[in-house]
């Protein structure tokens, strides 16, 4: 009765606008993400002419996969930076593509540290109820009153390594090097408690060089997407009362 009493009290007798700043408990997160890489290079795409809007560019041939880590600081209810660490493989290749008989493949390892600003579309609608974030009691909502969605953009570079094939040794000079890339996409995530939060993220790196599969051409910059499931736990760096 009297834990009852004393919430009662903290919920309807405390003023609203300090219930209003309860996001402010969970400023940091931390995430993991893993998922598909697409590569869009000179090496495995068709022309111009044959693909004016880059559909006939997806394919299998050009698929690899990546991990991604992320530390998020959240400036306010609207805005989030977060640090950005991913690795995997890109994959390119010929069999795909305008020049299927040139017979070029390239295996590209990489690293991508990025500096990325989030802002929210759609914020979900329980960041400031003190029972959800506490875990007290499950909240009966709509699903989307659950959801974020959010868009980013940010600056960094890729550390890239490339293994290629023997058509496509003969062209080459440097199988390794640095380029700077433009990370820009959207993201969705559904939480689960306070605690915990899960999602998908879409988004593209945007090479502002053209040798990531080390092939140089007069065609366009090199860039590759993401396709990630997104994982992130929300740490609390204020506690609230226990009841």
């Amino acid at each position: 009765m009297k834990q009852t009493l004393i919430l009662f009290i903290i919920v309807n007798v405390i003023p609203l606008p300090g219930f209003s700043q309860l996001w402010r408990t969970r400023r940091i997160e931390l995430t993991g993400a893993i998922g598909t890489t697409h590569f869009f290079s000179d090496i495995g795409r068709y022309s111009p002419g044959e693909n004016p809007i880059g559909i006939r560019d997806l394919s299998i041939a050009n698929l690899g996969i990546n991990v991604m880590a992320d530390a998020r600081y959240r400036i306010n209810r609207k805005f989030t930076v977060r640090t950005n660490l991913a690795g995997g493989y890109l994959h390119a290749s010929d069999i795909h593509g305008s020049r299927a008989g040139r017979d070029f493949e390239a295996l590209t390892r990489f690293f991508q540290p990025a500096l990325i600003g989030e802002y929210y579309i759609l914020n979900n609608g329980h960041g400031n109820s003190f029972l959800f974030l506490t875990n007290k009691r499950s909240t009966r909502s709509p699903f989307t009153s659950f959801l974020d969605i959010y868009a980013f953009a940010g600056i960094g570079g890729v550390l890239w390594d490339v293994t290629p094939n023997p058509p496509l040794a003969l062209h080459i000079t440097n199988t390794r090097g640095f380029t700077a890339v433009i990370p820009l996409g959207v993201g969705v995530s559904k939480n689960f408690s306070g605690d915990f939060k899960g999602g998908f993220e879409v988004g593209g790196r945007y090479a502002l060089k053209d040798n990531i599969d080390s092939y140089v051409s007069a065609s366009d910059k090199d860039s590759f997407y993401f396709l990630n499931a997104t994982f992130t736990w929300k740490i609390k760096t204020i506690r609230f009362p226990s009841f």
